[in-house]
């Protein structure tokens, strides 16, 4: 009796490994809280650093693209008829605030040359420098484009939307190789130039204590020839930190909970699981063995209460089970729904665009039948616009567009009299200014829309010039669409090999001549430089389309 008396009772023994238990629960869950604050902090600051080289490697796109369109499509351009200009008429035809003008020696050239496009820092200006020979001599030429700082006043812009949307970084501050300040959005330690990496590869990373970081990272602007500049970030971290003590504050409050509240469960938790199995081993022990049956009362017990609270259990187990098995199945119906729904927008879609497509065919064709005296002139057109968009390596969809629309350009011939398309003499002034209407009449028939628009364009200006001398508006330059450019001079060319009423048909060589050295009418300066070079470099393969579809 002694011993048993010793021997803790069921309900103890149950309330005590459940507190074992559960205290070791508590330590594991603190072990692996641990692990996983130290997992958070490494891939917060891993997040951390490839959101700065992703936003270093977003802004140094921005810029070149931005710069390298300047410079190509914009500065370098305008910088070669300058030079041009003063070889044929004299230096002083180009003397203007932004140019500086100084004699050469021991320099021979035979053309006007682009020699260096440099950056003026800290402003950012672009600065070109040419050599030209004129009747009195040879000359270096500067010329600083861009006196509105543009590229300064991007590069700014990137910065600050990057700052903006980045709680982390305090400031992103721009330095030349020299270390001269560009760009200071805020106050750095001044032995932070100490980590200046000895080339223009790697960006290296100093962390001043737990809530301060700063990452000195190259920054190339390729279109200049001084583009070499160190980027520098400044990051703080208190997010990290922030993230870390609350963890650990919210961690210890669960754990004092848990061990409070741990004892009071484990008690209600002993007892409810001891007090059926007790009660069931005091019926077996009142039980007399020497009967060969159990008592009716006992046996139902025995059969019917205990094993149904386990069947019970069992049962909503089960219902559970099936009610996650028929909700996983109407997400798994959602989800088929949603990918036909999605392949059904995608079908439509593709269904529109070919529906403009087609329009746009049917269009050119009534365009062809209207204005039977250019044949397949509509048809060449396109097909030659589309050869020099792609050796323009303009987007492909873009291509696409000019190669399908540029059909389109005379589609406002359609509002124009017969007695005017077909006249075989020269027009009166009354009928050129209603035949010049045509491009505003093809305008208004494509309409606004979005995927019109390539269309709207070429119908609208391709007899503009880039000189400023075409029509409807005089428009100069790139104010024009970059796809009427490429139509003008591939109507220009399919025109003048064309038989009209009022000509007769000319031979490539003709062509090509009249349009790279001009005549009464056509003059090379009618179209943009890069166009006309690509022509002038593939005119034989475009004479081969113009045959080919003859």
């Amino acid at each position: 009796m002694d011993e048993n008396n010793k021997r803790p009772t069921f309900e103890e023994f149950i309330r005590k490994e459940v507190l074992r238990s559960r205290i070791w629960s508590i330590f594991l869950s603190l072990l692996v809280a641990a692990v996983f604050s130290i997992i958070i902090v490494v891939i917060v600051h891993n997040n951390m650093a490839n959101s700065v080289k992703s936003i270093q490697e977003a802004t140094i796109d921005i810029v070149n693209a931005y710069v390298d369109r300047l410079v190509n499509v914009y500065y370098k351009p305008s910088f070669q008829r300058k030079l041009t200009l003063a070889s044929e008429q004299g230096i002083d035809s180009i003397k203007a605030d932004n140019i500086t003008i100084r004699p050469a020696t021991n320099i021979t050239v035979t053309t006007p040359t682009i020699t260096s496009v440099q950056m003026i820092y800290p402003t950012m200006d672009i600065k070109l420098t040419g050599v030209v020979k004129t009747a009195s001599g040879t000359y270096i030429v500067e010329y600083i484009a861009g006196k509105r700082q543009p590229v300064y006043k991007t590069t700014m812009s990137v910065i600050r939307a990057f700052m903006k949307n980045f709680s982390s970084i305090e400031g992103i501050n721009l330095y030349t190789d020299k270390l001269q300040p560009v760009i200071v959005t805020t106050t750095l330690p001044a032995n932070i130039f100490q980590m200046v990496p000895p080339s223009q590869e790697t960006p290296q990373f100093k962390h001043v204590g737990i809530t301060r970081a700063y990452v000195v990272s190259p920054f190339h602007i390729k279109s200049v020839d001084n583009g070499y500049l160190y980027m520098v970030f400044s990051i703080h971290s208190y997010s990290i930190l922030w993230l870390i003590v609350s963890f650990i504050i919210a961690l210890l409050f669960v754990s004092i909970v848990s061990i409070t509240t741990s004892i009071q469960a484990a008690k209600k938790i002993s007892h409810n699981i001891a007090m059926p199995l007790e009660e069931l081993s005091s019926i077996v022990e009142g039980l007399d063995l020497s009967r060969n049956e159990l008592p009716q009362e006992d046996l139902q017990y025995i059969a019917e209460d205990a094993p149904k609270e386990i069947y019970t259990l069992a049962q909503k187990i089960q219902e559970i089970i099936d009610k996650n098995t028929d909700f996983l199945k109407q997400l798994q119906r959602a989800r088929e729904n949603t990918l036909r729904a999605y392949e059904h927008a995608s079908q439509r879609e593709k269904e529109l665009y070919d529906a403009y497509y087609n329009f746009a065919t049917t269009l050119a064709r009534i365009a062809e039948k209207h204005d039977d005296t250019t044949g397949k002139h509509i048809q060449r057109v396109g097909e030659i616009a589309g050869f020099i968009a792609e050796k323009m390596n303009l987007p492909p969809m873009l291509v696409d567009q000019i190669r399908k629309f540029a059909p389109l350009h005379d589609i406002g011939k359609i509002m124009v009299p017969d007695k005017i398309l077909q006249k075989k003499g020269p027009l009166t002034e009354e009928e050129w200014e209603l035949m010049k209407k045509h491009t505003e009449f093809g305008a208004e028939l494509l309409g606004n829309k979005q995927h019109f628009m390539v269309a709207r364009n070429i119908a609208l200006y391709h007899h503009e010039k880039f000189d400023g001398s075409g029509y409807p508006f005089g428009l100069k330059g790139n104010q024009i669409p970059i796809e009427a450019q490429i139509v003008s001079i591939a109507d220009v060319y399919d025109a003048l090999r064309d038989e009209r009423p009022y000509k007769p048909a000319l031979t490539h060589e003709e062509s090509v001549k009249i349009i790279l050295e001009g005549d009464r009418r056509t003059k090379p300066e009618h179209f943009n430089p890069q166009i006309l070079e690509i022509f002038k470099q593939y005119h034989e393969q475009i004479r081969d389309i113009y045959e080919r579809l003859k």
